[in-house]
């Protein structure tokens, strides 16, 4: 993932339910943000649990598929 990332510079939020992280890409690393986020992930708790599962269910495996499914809310920039 570092080398995917090196040259990404983002700030985004994810939240799952009334939890939220406000992470950033930067050097190469995830850190935590210092800035607004440009992008924010939005889905509820149940969703959250799928992803997080060893072997997610179809639709629950990536963050695109839980948008296209209706189970997340991708938006901004």
């Amino acid at each position: 993932m570092r080398r995917r990332i090196r040259h990404a510079d983002l700030a985004f939020l994810i939240a799952a339910g009334a939890d939220e992280a406000r992470l950033a890409f930067a050097g190469g690393a995830v850190v935590e943000a210092e800035v607004p986020p440009t992008l924010s992930i939005r889905m509820d708790g149940e969703a959250w649990a799928a992803f997080r599962t060893p072997v997610p269910p179809p639709g629950s495996h990536h963050f695109g598929a839980m948008a296209k499914t209706g189970r997340a809310r991708i938006e901004g920039d």
